[in-house]
């Protein structure tokens, strides 16, 4: 590959902005990545540096929450389940409903346990 400015000189490696093949006398090193003389491409792989290392940090908080989510709605179904199993052993029907719930709840938070442990992959 040859540079795109000097089509004499080969390329040392591609901008990580634009694309385009840079010599070594044409590239300028970010600190985390290569980019053209260009001012703007210099900008837009700092920018993109930080994009990906904002992403990463949003990701790993995603993460914690779905964990945490998910074991909230184990516990609730827990306390709902043993509310709504009181209801039927003291014969006080109306608290059966609580039963279904917390059943309800704690099949939701297996699944958000499994989505969790087991991504999709999408």
């Amino acid at each position: 590959m040859q540079c795109f400015a000097h089509h004499a000189s080969a390329a040392v490696g591609l901008c990580k902005s634009c694309g385009k093949g840079v010599c070594s006398g044409c590239v300028n090193d970010t600190g985390v990545g290569l980019a053209c003389r260009d001012e703007l491409c210099g900008e837009r792989v700092l920018v993109l540096d930080r994009i990906v290392a904002n992403n990463a940090r949003v990701m790993r908080t995603a993460n914690a929450q779905t964990r945490s989510s998910a074991l909230f709605l184990i516990l609730m179904g827990l306390v709902l389940s043993a509310l709504g199993a009181w209801g039927y052993v003291s014969n006080n029907w109306g608290l059966l409903p609580f039963l279904v719930m917390g059943a309800l709840f704690l099949v939701f938070g297996f699944i958000r346990l499994i989505a969790e442990r087991y991504p999709s992959g999408n």
